[in-house]
């Protein structure tokens, strides 16, 4: 569920420009907040863009997801390796 509300906030920060039909998608799983927390500090460093989405319900407000923005495939790399998320 935090996945749909991350992507959903993303959306909502990259408007109509964003061209959904010619986008991946891939989600990728952490154990922990402080996994969650390893993976943002690596965009980071990295540049790359992303949103977080914060549960209000969760600890007075803990991050629970990151969506990352439309980025080239030449530039993905980082991405690759992070596991996917698996149920």
């Amino acid at each position: 569920m935090q996945t749909a509300h991350v992507a959903y906030k993303l959306g909502s920060v990259l408007g109509k420009d964003a061209d959904a039909d010619n986008t991946y998608f891939t989600c990728v799983g952490v154990r922990n907040l402080e996994a969650l927390l390893a993976v943002e500090k690596i965009l980071f460093e990295f540049g790359i863009k992303y949103v977080h989405f914060v549960e209000p319900d969760l600890n007075d407000g803990e991050m629970t997801a990151i969506a990352v923005h439309p980025i080239d495939e030449d530039k993905r790399d980082i991405l690759l390796a992070f596991n996917l998320l698996k149920f």
